[in-house]
């Protein structure tokens, strides 16, 4: 058995060559799937930098002021909102429709937006809504305010009573005062007297038409808030007396809350009847200056103060009365609600093609005062003209 041959060794040999083999292909396979996935797979710093980006930029996004929703926004809102109820863009869309498709015109302490109408350029098409051409002004629909800049705005005229005279039968006088007279319908003269005025005797005015005169008989300060008297005030009292003139009383206002207006309501009732006051007793919101304590009222507290003056006048068994100018009747006053008091409407206008200036104040007045004293006779330029509509002597 020693002679054969024996191959046991080689196939050994040759297996191991065999096995190193694939193990050396196996490791370069393994290796070539590492290099793989090293160039394949997410930059994971670069992964969690844009995720901190997107983070930050999410925190940005939320800060209070810096979101442009809005509580209107969110939709669950309409869960709750009465069916009947307009949003603000149906608002919007109605306040359009209501002037020609235009956007309406809204001022601080006007009137309620849906008694505005959109400003009209009359420069070249005319006044659209006056009707003096025919003698009455207050045809129209609108009335025009024109304010210190000579911005005009257009009131909607209001559904309450409205004035019954007409420009057509305002006539003048030689001396260049005016007087009404249209059937039944006469006005007397007048003329509002304060410490301002230079007024010595009322014997001439008399002659020359005035029939019955308003006194000024306290004031409120409109910085301090003190009521003081008017220095004229026993005077003028004296000279209406010696001329046998009836007298009514007026207090420049500078209330601001209810309380206040019964306050100056007292006074002017007091005053009233120590001089047997025949004319009403009237507040006057006369102008404010900025800075003054009363500057700031809006349409509402302003109409208070108007209201309560008057029911505590009426209390007393006077007739009360609001004295203000047309433009702040219209915008700073709530008409709607003053109608069961008698109006003052302060309102001095320029002659038109030769024919005297009459209000175009839409709603029932009882007064007007309607120019000063300048070039009119013999009357002095301090002296304040008025015309009654009413005989308050009698009634």
């Amino acid at each position: 058995m020693s002679g054969f041959y024996d191959d046991s060794g080689e196939d050994n040999g040759s297996k191991k060559l065999v096995i190193l083999a694939i193990l050396a292909a196996s490791l370069v396979f393994l290796a070539f799937l590492l290099f793989l996935y090293q160039k394949t797979k997410p930059d994971k710093q670069a992964a969690l930098q844009n995720t901190s980006m997107q983070e930050e930029a999410q925190e940005e996004d939320l800060q209070i002021g810096k979101s442009n929703l809005t509580s209107q926004d969110m939709d669950f809102w309409d869960m709750f909102r009465d069916p009947d109820e307009k949003t603000e863009e149906e608002i919007e869309a109605n306040a359009k429709d209501d002037v020609e498709g235009k956007t309406a015109v809204f001022t601080e302490q006007g009137p309620k937006p849906d008694k505005i109408k959109e400003n009209k350029d009359t420069s070249e098409n005319g006044d659209p809504d006056s009707k003096w051409e025919n003698g009455d002004p207050n045809e129209g629909t609108h009335i025009a305010i024109t304010d210190a800049d000579g911005k005009k705005t257009w009131y909607e005229i209001l559904d309450i009573p409205k004035s019954a005279y007409s420009a057509t039968f305002l006539k003048e006088k030689d001396n260049g005062t005016v007087y009404y007279e249209e059937n039944d319908k006469k006005s007397a003269g007048g003329a509002d007297l304060n410490s301002d005025c230079s007024v010595t005797d009322l014997k001439p005015l008399k002659e020359e038409g005035v029939s019955f005169v308003m006194l000024r008989a306290v004031m409120r300060d409109h910085l301090s808030g003190v009521i003081v008297p008017d220095t004229s005030f026993s005077n003028f009292t004296a000279l209406a007396k010696d001329a046998e003139i009836p007298t009514g009383i007026y207090v420049d206002t500078a209330a601001i809350n209810e309380t206040e207006a019964i306050e100056e309501a007292n006074y002017a009732v007091a005053n009233a009847q120590a001089i047997g006051a025949k004319y009403p007793v009237a507040i006057n919101f006369g102008k404010v200056a900025e800075g003054d304590r009363n500057s700031n009222l809006n349409n509402e507290i302003r109409t208070k103060v108007a209201k309560a003056f008057c029911d505590q006048v009426r209390s007393y068994g006077q007739k009360p009365m609001i004295r203000a100018t047309k433009e702040d009747l219209i915008t700073k006053l709530n008409m709607e609600d003053l109608v069961a008091y008698d109006i003052w409407v302060v309102d001095a206008g320029e002659k038109k093609d030769d024919h005297p200036y009459f209000t175009d104040f839409p709603y029932v007045f009882t007064m007007w005062q309607y120019a000063n004293g300048a070039n009119k006779g013999s009357f002095p330029s301090d002296l304040m003209l008025d015309l009654s509509f009413v005989n308050y002597e009698q009634n």
